[in-house]
Order: C-alpha cells, then structure tokens, then sequence
C-alpha cells in the first residue's frame, strides 16, 4: 500500500473512532425516575444500570456497572445514599450505594423477590432500614437493617 493511500485510511480509522468516542447516546425509556431530596437530581434505571442526570437535564451519569439487572431506585432523606434492587444474586435483592464513595452493600439475602421500597437513615443510630415487601408473606412487611 503506497503511502497517500496509507494516509487516508489512517484519517478516516481516526474520524470515526474519534466520533464514535464523543458521541452521546439519547436515552429513551429510562424507568423508575427517583428525584433527589433537594429536587437537583434524578436517579433511574436504564439498560439494567442505574444512572443520575441533574433535574434541568444534561449527560447522565451511570452510577452502576453490573451484569444482574439493577432498578427502582429510592434515595435517604438526606441524599447521600440510594437504594435500589438487583437481581445480582439470581433473586431481587435490596442494595444501597453510598454516593460519597461508591461503594454498595447488599441488605437482603433473602430467597424471595425483594423491592426497596423506602430507605430512613436515621443519624443517631448509624442505620439505614430499608424497607421491603415482596418476599414478605401478603400482607406484611419486612425489614432489613444495616449498620454503617
């Protein structure tokens, strides 16, 4: 291959991979949109992951990256935390991700279908209650606590 030919291959390999690097991917059918306490942020679920965007719009921001399917987010009264369901164990289990570091701890080992359905940080105690109801009998509720 001579080099003019060389040269045009490589600018075009460039263009496009400098292209596909910078374009942007509209979401479309987000699920379970969460605002934030404050109203400055939205949590949701899209293609299995969870995402935060700022409530005027923008680039979302995914917050996981996982192969079970992650959904229905629920933030603490004080924003710092979201909880969320996974099916990252083969059943839904309950999960909060901690905002300020990342990290995510599982609340639920139940064998059931479990759903957060609210999250109570209670600061004076240093638990997060997350409350579930589908692997619960009918009717009730369960509740799971975790010290942090």
């Amino acid at each position: 291959m001579n080099l003019p030919v060389r040269c045009f291959a490589f600018a075009g390999v460039t263009l496009f991979l400098a292209n596909a690097c910078t374009a942007q991917t509209t979401v479309r059918f987000a699920r379970y949109p969460a605002p934030s306490p404050d109203g400055k942020q939205i949590a949701f679920s899209w293609q299995g992951d969870l995402w935060l965007v700022s409530s005027d719009g923008g680039e979302a921001k995914r917050l996981t990256v996982h192969e079970g399917y992650d959904y229905a987010p629920v933030w603490s009264p004080d924003g710092s935390k979201i909880a969320f369901t996974s099916d990252r164990y083969g059943n839904d289990d309950v999960f909060v991700l901690n905002l300020r570091d990342g990290t995510i701890q599982r609340l639920t080992y139940w064998s059931g279908r479990d759903r957060a359905l609210g999250l109570d940080a209670r600061r004076q105690s240093g638990a997060v209650r997350v409350f579930t109801g589908m692997g619960a009998l009918p009717g009730q509720s369960r509740a799971s606590t975790s010290r942090r």
